[in-house]
């Protein structure tokens, strides 16, 4: 059995595996992502969606560990619907279109950075529907759990059948 898991340190992850074991008798296949404080609005706003359905997107990432002024490049893979949305979620919890960023099925971010010199988590998530998402837009950068409360609001209210996909990566260092 796979399990995928979002944590801000390895205990929950950790426990998660030991109670599972003690509980049916064998170790699950744990695939545990540890994100910033900062970042658990996305994980709440997977969360939600992934009660309705799970992941029909794919994003692949070219290389999943950068160094500062790396270029991140990827593609999105499994698009059925034609609205559909791109977003880097960095370390700090800011949320950043990618959409003119797009050609297609493809992306590219020519240089990418962080301020600090430790690799952190950083995000791409993509969502797409076939009416588009209020509030899915972003003209500016925005603060990602306002963002993601408002979007899984509109989502329920509207009862959009969202697909979504979200690949992770570590930026830093040089």
């Amino acid at each position: 059995m796979r399990i995928e898991g979002l944590a801000t340190s390895a205990d929950p992850l950790e426990k998660l595996d030991a109670d599972f074991t003690k509980e049916f008798g064998f170790a699950p296949d744990i695939e545990g992502r540890l994100i910033t404080n900062m970042q658990c609005g996305v994980a709440t706003f997977l969360r939600s969606l992934s009660r309705i359905k799970q992941p029909g997107v794919s994003i692949s990432l070219a290389n999943d560990q950068l160094k500062n002024g790396d270029a991140l490049q990827g593609e999105l893979q499994n698009l059925t619907k034609k609205n559909t949305v791109l977003y880097l979620i960095d370390n700090d919890g800011i949320v950043y279109s990618l959409d003119t960023l797009r050609q297609g099925d493809r992306f590219e971010i020519g240089r990418i950075a962080q301020s600090g010199d430790r690799p952190m988590p950083q995000l791409v998530l993509t969502l797409s529907s076939d009416k588009s998402i209020p509030g899915s837009l972003l003209t500016e950068p925005a603060k990602s759990t306002p963002l993601f409360q408002q979007l899984n609001e509109a989502i329920t209210t509207e009862r959009l059948d969202v697909d979504y996909g979200f690949a992770f990566f570590m930026l830093g260092g040089s």
